[in-house]
């Protein structure tokens, strides 16, 4: 079983679930910055709950959800784990999520390819036939979720179109600032940091 290590934070990680990569650790360096005592947080695809731990390690309030059982079950060991709360559930997007928030983290599936006969770690990267379908689905539903004067941060990647990305949050009421890049292998990965306006 995989280990993954952030600050003083432990993960212990099962085969099939997503072990935290650059993109990962490009988002937890922005939050790891960012004052949230009392904050209200949502982790949105937790994963193994390495976004969401960091958040609540830096005082914030945080819920979290997945599409998979596993990664909620996981989720809760590693909150365990770190003597952190976390508070998580299954919900596909936002299906089975009621409550606003000041900010919600979706280090988001953007690779390009089909679903089908993928295992469920192939699943947390794939994102639809051009790598934007949860992405756009994720924006257009974003607004209502969110406080206002609150943030999205999302990972993207060059691979499945920053700038569109930017624009489509534009077009939904917010104003996007890239506040982490960098460039691995084929892709500049880049994290973004979205106010609703």
């Amino acid at each position: 079983m995989p280990v993954t290590f952030f600050d003083d934070l432990k993960f212990q990680i099962p085969k099939g679930l997503y072990v935290p990569r650059e993109d990962s650790y490009l988002a937890a360096a922005y939050l790891d910055e960012q004052q949230m005592d009392g904050e209200a947080v949502l982790d949105m695809g937790t994963g193994c709950g390495f976004l969401g731990l960091i958040a609540s390690a830096n005082g914030a309030d945080v819920d979290a959800v997945d599409i998979n059982p596993m990664a909620i079950e996981v989720t809760k060991q590693n909150a365990e784990r770190n003597d952190l709360t976390i508070d998580a559930w299954e919900s596909d997007l936002f299906d089975d999520v009621d409550e606003p928030y000041d900010r919600i983290i979706f280090n988001a599936p953007y690779i390009p390819g089909s679903r089908d006969d993928r295992s469920d770690e192939q699943l947390a990267w794939y994102g639809g036939e051009d790598g934007r379908a949860v992405i756009e689905e994720f924006i257009q539903q974003a607004s209502t979720h969110l406080n206002e004067g609150g943030e999205l941060v999302i990972v993207q990647s060059s691979m499945t179109g920053i700038e569109k990305t930017r624009t489509r949050l534009e077009e939904h009421g917010f104003e996007p600032t890239i506040v982490r890049e960098k460039k691995v292998s084929w892709e500049k990965i880049v994290v973004i940091a979205a106010s609703k306006i």
